[in-house]
């Protein structure tokens, strides 16, 4: 009873909080703060009124309301997993776009090298 009255609300608020200094200290992007503020605030309100649980899992046809949180639960992790997989493809075509480039800067410098032998000393 203390973990649902006391600890989940104040969990909930910590969590809006942390994200709302990273991101004022610009350690946190935008977009992703909308997301773990929605989780941070979805945790205080669920907490503080859990009824709501059960007037949504009744809307939705679950008959057994924690089942609603395992569900949500599953789909945000689900959306998370999806951002990062879409975040690293985007990264890793960077980084290859970014080997090549810079292998073509290489090539390149070291044509100027033959072309202009001794005047890349810098000593």
């Amino acid at each position: 009873m203390v973990f649902q009255q006391i600890l989940l609300p104040l969990f909930g608020i910590i969590v809006t909080t942390y994200v709302f200094i990273k991101l004022k200290r610009n350690q946190f992007s935008i977009e992703l703060s909308f997301f773990w503020m929605f989780v941070g605030a979805t945790i205080f309100i669920l907490s503080v009124f859990p009824s709501l649980l059960n007037i949504f899992s009744s809307w939705v046809g679950i008959y057994y309301p924690p089942t609603v949180l395992f569900l949500i639960t599953s789909i945000l992790l689900l959306f998370v997993i999806f951002r990062q997989e879409r975040t690293q493809s985007r990264l890793n075509e960077h980084l290859k776009d970014m080997a090549q480039y810079s292998a073509l800067l290489e090539g390149r410098v070291i044509e100027l090298e033959r072309q202009f032998p001794g005047e890349h000393d810098l000593t």
